[in-house]
């Protein structure tokens, strides 16, 4: 049997933040997808799920990994053969302030004319393939990009402006399963995400999901009007349109069904039918659970606990099998 692969791509809520083997997606672990791996092995497929979820990532970053978007030097780059480290520039959390990273994404289109930075980095990234030279980026002090060169070389490496920038999330995968927009906020439209995330889910042939968030995302975006009911209708309808069964509405489907795919799956056994009411009528009204957030303190967080991703995972996992993915 062909093994299929499986590439989870999105921010910190597919990363697992938090969870046990975060990061990742070893048999048995909390993210979700640690936990679809987990569900998938045991009913009997021969997958491999890649976890290459990056904590603060926009969605138009997330399209430079899947490989969707072309990502350029801005400036002249000369690397040390001395493996000396090469700024890059500040990560996204000074880029609201004005900083710019030199590595710029090509993704401006009329839906969305913003200037976009690739900024976050994380290991599964490198080797990065700057101008076809093997590259080695990390993150210092917190909040630093640099790059060194990878392999041993004779002298200094120049890079020219405008040089391509591959990561090694490019690599191709049979599904990709594409969550993002949390960090966005207002910086992002409904036409651009949609833009965005249509080019996602051409790679690799269209083989895709496009998980909407358990949040009103959609609130602030400023090309939809009417209250957040009406919003909500609209980035649905558009969200349907355009990727039909392969967009998953986690929205709706978790506040629906998230309690009874959690008991079924055995979670929540400790708790009184009075305790799983509140649940349920928080849910209904589109409030997350304390007992599905990432700390179980704290009600409504965008991060979930180990039974929430095991809910969303359950849902994905469905949704694959429907689509006849695996």
């Amino acid at each position: 049997m062909i093994k299929i692969i499986i590439n989870c791509i999105g921010d910190s809520v597919t990363e697992g933040m938090a969870m046990v083997g975060h990061h990742s997606a070893e048999y048995g672990k909390d993210s979700y997808p640690a936990q679809l791996y987990t569900m998938l092995v045991d009913n009997g497929y021969n997958v491999k799920v890649n976890n290459y979820g990056h904590g603060g990532e926009k969605v138009a970053e997330i399209g430079v990994r899947c490989g969707a978007f072309a990502c350029v030097t801005t400036e002249e780059l000369i690397l040390p053969k001395t493996y000396e480290r090469v700024s890059l520039g500040k990560r996204s959390v000074e880029n609201e302030n004005g900083m710019k990273t030199k590595l710029k994404i090509i993704c401006e289109s009329e839906e969305d004319d913003r200037e976009v930075y690739f900024t976050q980095m994380s290991h599964d990234t490198n080797p990065v393939m700057i101008d076809s030279n093997p590259c080695i980026m990390s993150v210092v002090n917190d909040n630093e990009n640099v790059i060194t060169l990878a392999n041993p070389v004779g002298a200094d490496v120049v890079i020219p402006k405008n040089s391509l920038v591959l990561t090694a999330n490019n690599k191709n995968a049979d599904i990709n399963i594409l969550y993002g927009g949390i960090n966005d906020g207002d910086k992002l439209t409904l036409k651009a995400f949609i833009y965005i995330m249509k080019k996602c889910s051409e790679v690799n042939g269209g083989k895709s999901l496009i998980i909407g968030s358990t949040h009103a995302i959609w609130e602030k975006w400023n090309d939809l009007e009417g209250t957040n009911e009406e919003k909500y209708v609209k980035y649905r309808r558009e969200c349907q349109k355009t990727f039909g069964p392969r967009f998953v509405d986690l929205y709706d489907e978790f506040s629906r069904h998230g309690l009874d795919i959690a008991l079924e799956e055995g979670c929540f056994r400790d708790k009184t039918c009075e305790e799983l009411n509140v649940m349920r009528d928080k849910l209904r009204n589109h409030i997350i659970p304390k007992e599905f957030c990432y700390d179980c303190k704290t009600e409504n967080n965008v991060h979930l606990s180990k039974e929430g991703y095991k809910v969303f995972a359950k849902i994905v996992f469905e949704r694959l099998k429907s689509l006849n993915y695996i």
